[in-house]
């Protein structure tokens, strides 16, 4: 049978490149015959003029109007995953986010704020646990300042549009939202109750930890003070973004409210600049160049423009990863992991606790302390009106009296990006190594009259 190694001259119908079979310079999976006509072409000109096709056109001849075929090496591995990542977001992943939108639903209605601001308290309560929640914020959000209800959703869009929700800087985020002081109403509550008044359930024979001035919010502790805490997370945040991407975002040196009204004003900034390229004369699509080509091998000219030099071919291996990158980033949804993220963080944190149960020293690092215990503090009458008070009351609640949980949740976090990225990573690997395994399935020259193919050994 006749195939395109039969072929005495060759000429690529999309870079119009011809070769004779005596001065062949390219492999024997080179070129192909991907069709039921006598075009003929490199097989990597097919996966670029493949690659330019928008996703709901069929790789079909222009020809003949016959389909192309595309073959490659298969990896287990690779088909695990894949089968891995269908079931979970078909599976865990839409239930889930299903019973988190019931449950957003049925708690704030259909309004798009009280949703933000609904997952926004959730995620503070699983990150820093829901006694600090209830010390500086509590559930009913008309004891919120107005920074709080403004920033807290815009925070919580944020997270949930990021391409990448893991990262710390939505930890610093919150963080920087979450108030310096108690609202007015439990500074109220804690007025009447003077001079001693306890924030949490008291339990049986518990200690009381008493508070009252002075309280050094600088000195080093640990668990740290929320803003030492804060530096801590900021240092680490700014360390990885120069060994990643060796440089630092503009985001990243004003997180919380600076850092969001700093993104929204760039998200704003990039859209306008896209819109106004988009709006130039002589803008063209990826693909352009492509096309001009068939049409000049129709016969055409159009526009009176002259013929376009097709760009060489980037390395296979170099392009396979980035289309592997591409693919990876279509297929994830940041929306569902942006969702998942408090509760992972939570969940890791508490496996970090039950397993440092019988380790002192973790125990240490993670700020574990006695459950049965109960908090306190002494008011006089010149402390009611002292704000620097209460902005140490706050920091004492961050590094003496509360379970430190946002100190496990962040380690939950970090090692839960650094399995995520390495999954990731070699995801993509065995994606690339797919791809630069494509070849186009060459068919035989059956059904045509072999006087009309320019052969090797001519049959008369």
């Amino acid at each position: 049978m006749l195939t395109v190694h039969d072929l005495r001259d060759r000429h690529c119908f999309i870079c119009h490149q011809s070769e004779h079979y005596h001065e062949s310079t390219t492999d024997e999976d080179g070129w192909v015959h991907p069709c039921t006509c006598t075009l003929v072409a490199h097989n990597d000109c097919m996966l670029q003029y493949i690659d330019s096709l928008p996703e709901d056109e069929d790789a079909k001849c222009s020809q003949c109007n016959s389909q192309y075929y595309m073959e490659y090496q298969p990896s287990l591995p690779l088909i695990i995953i894949r089968l891995g990542d269908m079931i979970i977001d078909f599976g865990c992943g839409r239930i889930l986010t299903g019973l988190i939108l019931y449950k957003s639903v049925a708690a704030v209605g259909r309004s798009l704020n009280g949703l933000l601001i609904a997952y926004g308290a959730s995620a503070i309560k699983f990150l820093f646990g829901e006694e600090l929640f209830d010390h500086l914020l509590t559930d009913d959000t008309s004891n919120w300042s107005w920074m709080s209800s403004f920033f807290i959703p815009l925070a919580a869009a944020r997270q949930l549009t990021s391409a990448h929700p893991f990262r710390v800087r939505h930890l610093l985020d919150w963080m920087a939202i979450l108030p310096s002081e108690p609202p007015t109403f439990l500074r109220n509550e804690l007025v009447r109750n003077a001079p001693t008044a306890a924030l949490a359930s008291t339990v049986p024979g518990a200690n009381y930890r008493m508070f009252s001035t002075p309280f050094d919010i600088l000195q080093p502790r640990w668990p740290p003070t929320g803003r030492q805490f804060f530096l801590i997370l900021w240092a680490a945040n700014v360390a990885y973004d120069l060994y990643r991407y060796r440089t630092v975002f503009t985001t990243a040196f004003f997180p919380g409210p600076l850092g969001i009204c700093a993104e929204i004003i760039r998200t704003v900034s990039q859209s306008l600049r896209r819109l106004r390229r988009n709006r130039e004369p002589g803008a063209a699509p990826n693909n352009r160049v492509i096309n001009l080509n068939l049409e000049l091998q129709a016969g055409g000219n159009p526009e009176g423009q002259a013929p376009v030099a097709q760009p060489e071919a980037p390395q296979n291996e170099n392009a396979a990863a980035a289309a592997a990158e591409a693919f990876l980033e279509a297929q994830s949804s940041p929306f569902l992991q942006a969702l998942v993220v408090p509760v992972v963080s939570r969940c890791i944190g508490e496996l970090l606790k039950r397993g440092a149960e019988h380790r002192p020293w973790a125990q240490h690092v993670l700020g574990i302390r006695p459950s049965a215990q109960a908090i306190g503090i002494r008011l006089t009458s010149d402390m009611l009106i002292d704000t620097s008070y209460w902005k140490r009351f706050s920091a004492w609640l961050w590094s003496d009296a509360l379970d430190p949980v946002w100190i496990r949740s962040t380690l939950g976090l970090g090692l839960f990006y650094l399995v995520k990225t390495g999954v990731h990573s070699i995801h993509a690997k065995m994606v690339a190594k797919e791809i630069s395994s494509r070849r186009f399935k060459s068919r035989r020259f059956d059904g045509l009259d072999p006087r009309e193919l320019d052969l090797i050994h001519p049959i008369t």
